[in-house]
């Protein structure tokens, strides 16, 4: 399975979770890998791929930069969120397992508002 089809896994999954920055930040992601397939006009390598990512994860480092000059922190926070979601992907890629960790740390984060 690609990474672009476990993404748009994990994107179905955050929506019907309800988590909308979870969402929202894969969504970037699979974005940004999208857009590099459709500029090569063929399926991305999984270096290619990790090129994407890392990428993606330095814009929202600088992003986040920018806005915790001007201000505004929340947006500052939010790239960051994005940051880590894109960096956390990287590594996964890296490993061949995409969303392992995600599924892991929200199963524990379920079972503790529950207990």
């Amino acid at each position: 399975m690609s990474l672009v089809t476990r993404l748009e896994q994990e994107v179905r999954d955050a929506m019907l979770a309800r988590d909308n920055e979870r969402r929202d930040a894969l969504r970037l992601i699979l974005s940004s890998l999208k857009s590099a397939e459709k500029d090569l006009l063929r399926p991305l390598s999984e270096d290619e791929e990790l090129q994407v990512l890392q990428r993606e994860r330095k814009k929202r480092n600088e992003a986040a930069d920018a806005f915790h000059a001007a201000g505004r922190t929340e947006q500052a926070e939010k790239e960051e969120a994005n940051s880590r979601s894109s960096g956390v992907h990287a590594r996964a890629a890296r490993r061949g397992r995409p969303g392992a960790h995600r599924r892991r740390r929200n199963r524990r984060e379920q079972s503790h508002e529950h207990a």
